[in-house]
């Protein structure tokens, strides 16, 4: 895959904040498309392929409800993507995680804050309840201390509980920084209690999203 450029980064920010968008859908849209080319199908200016006509014979309502989407909110997932400093991935171009490559099911793009080299550590995923006892926390702050300390990135979603104290624990280290994957876009932090844990994580380490700024966590 050639190197997108910008106008290609910025429209796969917009594809990604329509409404009812998934990670298959996109998928098909940027099948053997650039993301200027997909929205250019999806406001007319190209004719549809298969993969996209079949979609949208499935979900007929999709199409003009996108396009009411992006004549109302236009390009302002792209916008906030360059007031937060959040850099737009796409599979098999520079900076895209080679860890992802034999993903069955990868993502269509990634939305990244922080350093991009902290995924190349070894890496453990500590993840739990979100209701833990006292213990609990001190034992996932201090897993997620000691993983850091002998260069393992602990990987998390920042979730209230274990997530959080396992990411307290690293970031506390001077070790491997820590690699938070959230499930919504970067414009804030979810739950609001860890909008400090959020920023620190952004900062010291990585944080990655299939979304862009704009689209809100869904409990």
């Amino acid at each position: 895959m050639s190197e997108p450029t910008p106008d290609d980064r910025r429209a796969a920010a917009v594809l990604a904040s329509l409404p009812a968008m998934t990670s298959q859908r996109l998928r098909t849209l940027l099948h053997r498309r650039s993301p200027t080319s997909a929205l250019a199908v999806l406001d007319g200016r190209e004719p549809l392929d298969a993969m996209s006509g079949r979609l949208f014979r499935r979900a007929p309502e999709l199409r003009d409800r996108w396009r009411q989407h992006l004549r109302s909110q236009g390009s302002i997932a792209a916008d906030r993507c360059d007031e937060l400093g959040v850099t737009i991935l796409l599979p098999g171009t520079t900076g895209w995680p080679p860890q992802l490559v034999l993903d069955p099911d990868p993502p269509a793009v990634l939305f990244v804050q922080g350093d991009p080299a902290a995924i190349d550590a070894r890496r453990v995923g500590v993840v739990g309840t979100r209701h833990p006892t006292q213990r609990g926390r001190q034992i996932a702050a201090r897993v997620g201390h000691e993983l850091a300390e002998a260069g393992v990135a602990v990987v998390s979603g920042l979730a209230l509980g274990i997530d959080g104290a396992a990411h307290r624990g690293a970031l506390a280290s001077r070790g491997a920084a820590p690699v938070a994957v959230i499930a919504h876009g970067h414009h804030r932090a979810y739950p609001r209690s860890h909008a400090a844990l959020f920023r620190e994580v952004a900062e010291h380490g990585l944080l990655l999203s299939e979304w862009p700024p704009g689209v809100e966590p869904e409990r």
